[in-house]
């Protein structure tokens, strides 16, 4: 698709084209923290009926008993037990956010300027820049600094999603954006979605709330105090280089006064200045480690942010050595296996994967940040293996003392698309649903898995048949697309009568042959 920067905005906030917005949506799906089959089935099938519902009563002033609903708050996993809030969107809001941020993608444009620059999250030739492209190329011009530059000064914003004010960005975006009415419909949309609360509005882990995040901070690249040299910077993480340390140190004090004013903090533990000594970033590894960290670049970029994983032979990363995969297996014998290190084993040892699935289950337990990447590496397991993942998963599920909502939901995600021929299918469905950790969109995500064996069927019903109207009755109403149109069609029927939301699930619904 060639640039399109002059894209013709329509006379109303919401008329940009459905099959645009849903290639958008369908490329980022993959990538996002909690990626329910609901959202993507609805913008799928029913875009026109979730256009016309955000059009003609969300932000309809004449329709005041509609409005964005307050969002579910979930929590990712972050390294050592720490945790990420955030929310998950229903389809409703989270196709709004995506519709707005497509129309508006002329805003979010590449820098200009070689000395401020800005890595990712934006759209080039109408389609989004890859995530993991934009960070190799911004690793890059770190490495060009560094060896260009006596010093370099780093920070990020302390929990930077987490502490925008909403008034700053609708401010922001009322500079920029073309059409008033996408102003206000973005702070309806920040103030309803979160309850009114002015804080914690921006969702997380969804690439247009990702370009709000990153460009927002232009405040900062702009900024004409500023003495350094360079400065580089993806989203949050900035970096400033220059002969002179006492430049960096002044900057440092500036950008720390420019955030404050939006009541943003610099986080003191990722704070480097100069003679503070190398951070991690810059710390000296062995050979072997960094060929294999090299190696797993290689697989990011053609496997995350590629077409698939199906492509031809010719495409694929070369194979490890025997010293490569005799030093992975080292370090996952390790006792003290960091989180780095466990990483590294998940993504680069698929092909020898028995190696690894002795350690599974203490990997699961240990870094339950990895979810993702434990999905991603069982994913192309042989069915003897999957049998032994299926066992490591039930061990997990009725052992585990804090079993977190990220690790829960993407094991459910595993067995939806992995598990399900194993033994142990229905049993891993039970297990993970009665989990006494277990949270709404946890368990959302068995109910919407279209499985008709081991009473998942009855288990839908009982939320379907009841006239609620949340995470658990909309993901039974999709679940059961894989029911008999005329078995599921009569309990949907009175399902679309509770409330706006499930009419429009059910009407997806129903509408499936």
């Amino acid at each position: 698709m060639a640039p399109d920067p002059g894209y013709a905005l329509a006379t109303h906030p919401m008329a940009a084209p459905h099959l645009q917005i849903q290639r958008f949506f369908a490329t980022d799906y993959p990538r996002t923290r909690f990626p329910l089959s609901t959202n993507e089935i609805l913008v799928k099938h029913a875009a026109k009926q979730l256009e016309d519902h955000i059009n003609g009563k969300v932000l309809n002033e004449s329709e005041k008993s509609h409005s964005f609903l307050p969002q579910q708050r979930v929590y990712a996993s972050k390294p050592n037990h720490h945790l990420r809030r955030t929310v998950k969107l229903d389809p409703v809001a989270e196709y709004f956010v995506y519709d707005l941020a497509y129309r508006n993608r002329a805003i979010f444009r590449k820098s200009t300027s070689q000395t401020r620059r800005t890595f990712g999250y934006r759209f080039a030739g109408g389609d989004p820049v890859s995530g993991a492209e934009a960070y190799a190329e911004f690793k890059g011009a770190l490495a060009a600094m560094r060896a260009q530059f006596v010093h370099e000064l780093s920070f990020d914003v302390a929990a930077y999603f987490n502490s925008i004010y909403h008034h700053d960005l609708v401010h922001w975006f009322r500079e920029i954006a073309p059409k008033p009415e996408d102003v206000d419909a973005f702070g309806q949309f920040l103030g309803q979605i979160n309850s009114s609360r002015s804080v914690d509005c921006l969702p997380h882990g969804l690439y247009p709330t990702k370009m709000i995040g990153n460009t927002f901070l232009r405040f900062v690249d702009s900024s004409a105090r500023l003495k350094s040299k360079v400065m580089l910077r993806f989203m949050d993480d900035f970096y400033l280089f220059d002969d002179d340390q006492h430049a960096l140190i002044g900057d440092f004090f500036q950008i720390q006064k420019l955030l404050g004013d939006k009541g943003l903090s610099v986080n003191p533990r990722k704070t480097r200045t100069p003679g503070a000594g190398d951070d991690s970033a810059t710390t000296k590894i062995d050979t072997m480690k960094a060929e294999l960290l090299q190696l797993r670049r290689v697989v990011i970029t053609t496997y995350e942010d590629g077409e698939s994983e199906s492509g031809s032979d010719d495409d694929a990363p070369a194979a490890m050595t025997k010293k490569q995969r005799n030093y992975l297996i080292a370090l996952l014998k390790e006792e003290t296996i960091s989180e780095e290190d466990a990483e590294l084993v998940l993504r680069l040892m698929q092909p020898y994967a028995r190696e690894v699935l002795a350690h599974l289950h203490t990997l699961i337990d240990r870094f339950p940040n990895l979810a993702k990447e434990i999905y991603r590496f069982c994913g192309g397991l042989s069915e003897k293996d999957k049998a032994r993942v299926a066992d490591i998963v039930l061990r997990y599920v009725a052992s585990a003392k804090h079993p977190q909502e990220f690790m829960l939901f993407w094991l459910a995600k595993l067995v939806e698309d992995h598990l399900l021929t194993t033994a142990k299918a229905g049993e891993l469905l039970v297990a993970l649903y009665q989990c006494n950790a277990g949270t709404r969109i946890s368990k959302a995500k068995i109910l919407e898995i279209p499985e008709n064996r081991f009473g998942m069927a009855d288990l839908r019903d009982e939320h379907l048949k009841t006239g609620q109207s949340d995470w658990l009755s909309w993901s039974a109403a999709v679940g059961s697309r894989g029911q008999n149109p005329a078995a599921r069609n009569y309990v949907l029927k009175g399902f679309c009568n509770g409330s706006e939301m499930n009419h429009i699930i059910g009407s997806c619904i129903l509408a499936l042959k």
